[in-house]
């Protein structure tokens, strides 16, 4: 490749680089619907994660309470490892929740010392 070809190949890389990277919306810089509406979209989509999140946990939760009662019923190598595989699913589930307790909900707001123990302890 001579010295020629590979200036116009990064001419011509930096030209597509430069339309690509271009502003194309051809729409208003301002945001069409009202900004309530936005942030009450935000609000609600969010508080759907929460929920799906909470209940994942609750029912990975349930499934390990069932397989810790299990192995206390039978003590046995298989009940155990699937005491052990129902734990790494509920704390896989629950990991996530984590983050909601820093967006002043039950545990920030100080409404009551009970609440910790109920969210985040060991079953």
């Amino acid at each position: 490749m001579n010295k020629y070809s590979f200036k116009s190949y990064v001419l011509a890389a930096c030209t597509f680089l430069l339309v690509a990277c271009s502003n194309d919306d051809n729409g208003p810089s301002t945001p069409t619907e009202p900004v309530a509406l936005v942030r009450a979209d935000a609000i609600e989509n969010y508080a759907a994660l929460v929920l799906v999140n909470y209940q994942d946990a609750l029912t990975d939760a349930k499934a390990l309470q069932t397989a810790i009662d299990a192995f206390v019923d039978d003590p046995t190598d298989t009940n155990f490892e699937a005491a052990k595989t129902a734990w790494y699913t509920s704390r896989e589930s629950y990991g996530p929740s984590e983050a909601f307790r820093f967006a002043n909900g039950p545990i920030d707001t100080g409404a009551t010392e009970e609440i910790e123990g109920l969210l985040n302890s060991w079953p």
